[in-house]
């Protein structure tokens, strides 16, 4: 799979670190995108997250897309990237750090979203899938990084970096 951010790891030495992959997908439909809009920090991200104990990333994928956006013929198309980043845990004491790698994969999908089967925790945080013009998720996600606590800035970074990449290459060629 393409690297698309590597980081520098000489900060983990002598560090406790938890290691979590996840997986990420990039479902595109004319010219919009399906995205989690998250009310509690008023932002956009790609659809997915941590794997589950012995799941490979696409079987991980398709389960975090049913469960966040109750899509229906989800299909991946094609491996985009991984990017890699180390997290400062917010609540855990017990770590130092979180080494994150996120497999990004770009998908297809029905465009009828059905019923999300959320998490008490996503639920809180007011999750929606939405289907939203590129640009203007992007626009967003940089209005709120620009306006929100540090904490925020760590995900959103990477939101703004695949959106921005994913958009950059629509204007190229197409999926």
């Amino acid at each position: 799979m393409k690297l698309l951010k590597d980081i520098d790891c000489t900060i983990l030495e002598d560090k406790r670190v938890y290691k979590r992959p996840s997986s990420r997908g990039i479902i595109l439909k004319d010219d919009k995108i399906l995205l989690l809009y998250i009310k509690k920090h008023d932002d956009y991200s790609c659809p997915g997250g941590g794997l589950e104990k012995d799941e490979t990333p696409r079987e991980g994928l398709i389960r975090e897309i049913k469960e966040e956006t109750g899509a229906t013929n989800i299909k991946i198309i094609s491996d985009y990237g991984i990017y890699h980043e180390i997290i400062p845990p917010l609540k855990r004491k017990e770590i130092d750090y979180m080494y994150m790698s996120s497999y990004f994969f770009i998908c297809s999908a029905d465009s009828n979203l059905g019923k999300p089967q959320l998490e008490d925790y996503e639920q809180e945080m007011g999750i929606k899938a939405v289907w939203v013009n590129i640009h203007d998720a992007i626009s967003h996600n940089k209005k709120v990084q620009k306006e929100k606590p540090v904490h925020m800035s760590r995900y959103l970074e990477r939101e703004l970096f695949i959106l921005e990449l994913v958009a950059e290459e629509l204007e190229i060629n197409s999926f």
